[in-house]
């Protein structure tokens, strides 16, 4: 995305948003390591049939959910993740980094928000995962939290060793239906609420100056 959608709009500033998807492949693998799930993956088909029946794949998906939850203390499921699980992430993040300096386009990262948050009740945090069981069924909630603990965490170190800019106000977004369509994905609400959180940030920091 970088290399073929962005760079050749010649941007004045880059930001970096996001944390999920690396979460679901890097425990995935853990997962498979640790040998909690098979190398196989059943969800393949039932994915290719989501394709083409939408019917199916609502039905599936809200299956899984249900069953996530309801394994959500279960053994067989990763309940924290290693501190350096992150590595291959943020080696991705320098490479980007790398790549804007060299163009001197200013780069300022991002913590990632989720609906799902350690001060909400335990139900609520089951609920509020909701599709966090579907993509990453080896997940227990408590690990679901930490890892987006240890990622977020990760983000602000590399900030830090790096002196880049971080926006990470966690709270910005209310972690309810008005502003999340899902575990992760913004309703309108939630998406102007991302966008004053950036604009905020932006307009105390020099960032804009710089650009």
């Amino acid at each position: 995305n970088l290399t073929h959608r962005v760079l050749p709009l010649d941007p004045d500033l880059a930001i970096y948003y996001e944390s999920n998807n690396e979460i679901t492949k890097d425990t995935r693998q853990l997962a498979l390591d640790r040998g909690l799930i098979a190398s196989a993956n059943p969800q393949s088909l039932a994915r290719t049939i989501s394709n083409y029946s939408l019917l199916f794949d609502l039905t599936y998906k809200n299956l899984t959910i249900l069953a996530g939850r309801r394994k959500a203390a279960a053994a067989q499921t990763l309940d924290s993740v290693p501190s350096d699980l992150p590595n291959h992430f943020i080696g991705q993040l320098d490479e980007m980094r790398r790549t804007l300096a060299a163009r001197d386009i200013p780069l300022v990262l991002s913590t990632f928000i989720v609906k799902f948050r350690r001060n909400q009740p335990r139900p609520t945090q089951l609920a509020n995962a909701d599709v966090e069981f579907y993509y990453m069924p080896w997940m227990s909630i408590d690990g679901m939290l930490d890892a987006m603990d240890t990622y977020n965490q990760a983000i602000l170190d590399y900030a830090t060793r790096n002196s880049l800019p971080v926006v990470d106000d966690r709270e910005a977004v209310s972690p309810d239906a008005e502003h999340f369509s899902d575990a992760m994905h913004f309703l309108d609400k939630g998406a102007e609420a991302m966008a004053d959180r950036f604009f905020s940030y932006l307009r105390t920091s020099n960032e804009l100056q710089h650009a």
